[in-house]
């Protein structure tokens, strides 16, 4: 079947910011190694990301279940996830993934079924005399009447195929900031507040319903709610981890890279991290019947992942010859614990923190020392350029920057990744 196996070598994407992780990526004895299937619909093959080693699926190497595999180092990636999957084509088509050494399992799911993407099509182009009620309250009906009885069936079939695995239940996000959006923001749909209101609580609605069936699923089913952590980074927003109109229009209001790293990715990271610990902890529990202590549910049932840790590292900070903030060459490992606490991801080579606001800090190691650091936060700025910034020849001459294929390099040894005459992301090393 498609998907079936590792996905694809992932290319040479070195420090871009993603791939990062690939730097010091070890691989540990086979024996560690689980095996992690990744289910569901567009949320989870990446559509929206780009680099599509799938085109029928639109399976990306950077969709969040990608990203993790790097990031840890120990899992073996099942990769079925297929855009515009409904429960269905799930039952039909991406079981085969699951076996009974299957550890970990994430799947987003429902939103096809109900038509969600119908709905903003629907309210994207209908007139502003007119509405897409007819739309929002069929979709509506599907969630109330028809979505529980799939997803149970959905969930059931999961836990029939991987009988021990740890099932992460990933939510969708809001599409839209909520207050303070800039005019004209949704790239000329037309999205009326009134349209962005409704949607949104829509995306609510279908959070609280997912939420409720797998509470019901039983053992070792959690859920993940996105809203929360996509929460400042919607649609509009300032630093938004969701597409608006894209010229490919598929890819449209969908996570993009930084809405699978930060967003999706980290969720999944700090579920596998902390689920694991609680389990143990939980005094009424085997291995894999326990409920965690930072989500809610009963022993018996399935259970929720709440919020995340807190990013640790400041949105703001200068780039320097010697690092950004506290992450400066020659420092190190325990020095950067102390400093900067618990990274979000890590390997044996490199450890990355999450910045509050939106992107991250990756830090190499070698011999115990740092001898990298890449940044790819907006607020991360050397001499006043960071992160999505335009460069133009101007300001290469003033600042003095000379081009190594796609680097820009200063005089102190300081790089920026170049994209499309916008900075990608910023690094120094020894």
């Amino acid at each position: 079947m498609r998907g079936r196996g590792a996905f694809p070598a992932l290319r040479a994407l070195a420090l871009a910011v993603l791939a990062v992780f690939a730097l010091g990526a070890a691989t540990p004895n086979a024996l560690a190694r689980a095996r992690y299937v990744a289910l569901g619909d567009s949320y989870s093959s990446g559509t929206g990301t780009g680099n599509y080693f799938d085109r029928q699926c639109l399976r990306s190497e950077q969709a969040y279940p990608a990203v993790v595999t790097i990031a840890r180092g120990d899992l073996d990636l099942v990769f079925e996830a297929c855009s515009g999957a409904t429960t269905d084509d799930l039952l039909r088509e991406q079981l085969d993934g699951l076996t009974a050494d299957t550890r970990w399992v994430t799947v987003t799911i429902g939103g096809n079924d109900i038509g969600f993407a119908d709905i903003v099509v629907a309210c994207a182009s209908a007139s502003l005399a007119g509405n897409c009620e007819e739309e929002i309250a069929e979709g509506e009906r599907k969630a109330r009447e028809e979505l529980p009885a799939k997803l149970d069936r959905t969930y059931r079939a999961i836990r029939q195929r991987a009988p021990h695995a740890r099932v992460l239940v990933l939510g969708y996000p809001r599409l839209f900031q909520d207050r303070g959006r800039p005019p004209n923001c949704t790239g000329g749909a037309l999205f009326t507040p009134e349209r962005i209101e409704r949607l949104n609580r829509g995306a609510e609605m279908l959070r609280d319903l997912i939420r409720e069936r797998v509470a019901a699923a039983g053992p070792g089913f959690y859920f993940l709610d996105a809203i929360s952590v996509f929460e400042g980074h919607e649609v509009c927003s300032p630093n938004p981890w969701i597409n608006g109109v894209m010229t490919e229009i598929v890819s449209s209001y969908h996570p993009n890279r930084f809405g699978h790293f930060a967003g999706y990715g980290r969720m999944v990271l700090d579920a596998m991290e902390r689920i694991p610990r609680a389990e143990r902890q939980s005094p009424t529990s085997g291995s894999r019947t326990g409920t965690p202590r930072s989500g809610t549910g009963t022993p018996n049932g399935g259970s929720e992942v709440r919020a995340l840790r807190r990013c640790p590292v400041a949105p703001r900070a200068r780039f320097t010859r010697s690092g950004v903030g506290r992450f400066r060459l020659g420092t190190s490992a325990g020095s950067l614990l102390r400093q900067a606490g618990r990274p979000q991801t890590r390997s044996r080579n490199a450890w990355t923190w999450c910045v509050r606001g939106g992107g991250a800090v990756t830090v190499v190691f070698s011999r115990g020392r740092t001898v990298a650091v890449f940044t790819n936060a907006r607020g991360h700025t050397y001499r006043g350029l960071g992160a999505g910034d335009r460069v133009t020849a101007a300001l290469r001459r003033r600042l003095a920057l000379a081009r190594r294929g796609r680097y820009l390099v200063a005089r102190g040894g300081v790089f920026l990744r170049i994209r499309q005459g916008r900075v990608v992301h910023i690094g120094v090393r020894s």
